[in-house]
């Protein structure tokens, strides 16, 4: 106890706090083997009972946690692969082990809370070096993605675990063999995914992320690893998570005058990145014999809400690029008929290539109601624009001039989306989400297949 309070200690959490520093000696006892059968039931329903005991003490978990690694928490919780589902959630409470997991999973992200920046972001690296590299018993995996998932985990303990699976997939992947990855980006699924989601939950860790962390080059590898490239098997989440990742940064950059033109380049490089990588049918995945991946409802909303703000960009990069430049952003002029657009004069705005663009649009109109919502963000959008150039003092030098422009602006607008709209990609979606609700679709654009 002396010891205690003259390492700088609080008296009144002492007794907490060997309390946890017990449980985690306990936790040593189960997972250093020297104990098996009946003996390890016993220790780890006594370790059961203290988690339970603990509740939300806070004296308890920091003793608990700062002495019981993420590699010790695996093999106590995932060893036989029953106290949790691949997706992180906790299938049994009510054995032992199941009261042990759900215990951790309210936990561990109060806990995270405490820790100081460069702390988090190592927790979250450690998360994924404990499970190794190469063959990752589902079990293991399963763990690390509850320390993940859980409730209130700070997002720079998902982006030090984002961080160091992409260092993992670089590595694995400069292997000769190209098939050298699958294990890895297999048994890590699940736990990428909830990395994403997580980080995602910071629109400026987003942001940092995507934007290379300052460094041009790394951003644009990134955005070819995330948007250029699919995991084996495809994304777990169906895209959640790395299109909330997406639509973080974006949004956050986009609504800062100071991150603008970081925003955009993320978009733009993202464009170019999207077809090959998130939104492909084909490609690596076929060469490996896997099947084809399709982006989830949710993940086709949030790829569409990183373009919305860039609607009025639509025009400009489809129809008026002679030379375009397929990565990078452009600044609209103060005096360009651009201007009389809400929003528009004086922004950074991202180099949309044109057939990407499509492709994206088109990824996104894959359903009745994805095609029906940019229909509803471009009128609107239309409808904005008209009311600033018809205002009384626009700058436009006369009424006539000022109906044409608008015309040929929606002109522009919808020609972007009806050739998205009406791309294979959209259609064969249509189609099978016809099939699933056995409802027509309203606009008989596609071309036959």
């Amino acid at each position: 106890m002396r010891a205690w309070v003259g390492a700088g200690g609080d008296l009144a959490s002492f007794p907490s706090s060997t309390a946890g520093l017990a449980a985690a000696r306990l936790v040593d006892t189960v997972v250093g083997r020297g104990v098996r059968g009946a003996a390890r039931e016993a220790a780890v329903a006594e370790l059961a009972r203290q988690l339970d005991r603990a509740g939300d003490d806070p004296a308890f978990w920091a003793a608990f946690y700062r002495e019981t690694s993420p590699a010790d928490l695996y093999v106590l919780l995932g060893e036989d692969g029953v106290a949790v589902d691949v997706d992180g959630s906790v299938l049994d409470r009510s054995s032992p082990a199941g009261e042990a997991a759900a215990a951790v999973r309210s936990s561990f992200g109060t806990w995270t809370a405490t820790l100081t920046p460069a702390e988090q972001e190592a927790l979250g690296a450690r998360v994924v070096d404990d499970l190794g590299t190469r063959t990752i018993p589902v079990g293991w995996s399963s763990t690390a993605t509850l320390l993940l998932a859980g409730a209130h985990v700070h997002p720079r303990v998902h982006a030090g675990a984002v961080r160091r699976i992409e260092a993992v997939r670089r590595d694995l992947a400069a292997y000769p063999d190209p098939l050298t990855p699958i294990p890895f980006e297999r048994d890590t699924a699940h736990l990428t995914a909830a990395a994403l989601e997580g980080m995602a939950a910071s629109s400026e860790e987003s942001l940092r992320f995507l934007s290379g962390d300052g460094d041009d080059s790394l951003a644009a590898a990134r955005s070819a690893l995330w948007f250029g490239t699919q995991p084996a098997g495809g994304w777990a989440d169906g895209g959640d998570g790395v299109t909330a990742l997406l639509r973080s940064a974006v949004l956050h950059g986009e609504a800062d005058a100071d991150h603008q033109q970081a925003s955009a380049l993320v978009l733009s490089r993202a464009t170019v990145e999207l077809p090959g990588g998130l939104l492909a049918h084909d490609g690596l995945l076929a060469a490996r014999g896997l099947l084809p991946f399709e982006l989830s409802e949710t993940a086709q909303r949030r790829l569409a809400d990183a373009y919305v703000p860039y609607v009025d960009a639509f025009d400009r990069n489809v129809n008026s690029m002679d030379d375009f430049p397929a990565v990078g952003t452009w600044t609209a002029l103060p005096d360009a008929h651009d201007a009389a657009f809400p929003g528009i004069a004086g922004r950074h705005l991202p180099y949309l290539e044109p057939q990407s663009l499509s492709d994206v649009l088109s990824a996104t109109m894959a359903d009745e109601a994805g095609t029906a919502r940019w229909q509803r963000e471009m009128l609107e959008h239309y409808e904005r624009s008209a009311r600033a150039v018809l205002a009384p003092g626009s700058d436009v030098r006369g009424r006539a001039e000022t109906i044409s422009v608008v015309d040929a602006f929606l002109h522009a607008h919808d020609h972007a989306v009806s050739d998205a709209a009406s791309s294979p990609a959209a259609c064969t979606g249509r189609r099978s989400s016809t099939r699933r609700t056995g409802t027509r679709g309203t606009r008989p654009r596609c071309r036959p297949s």
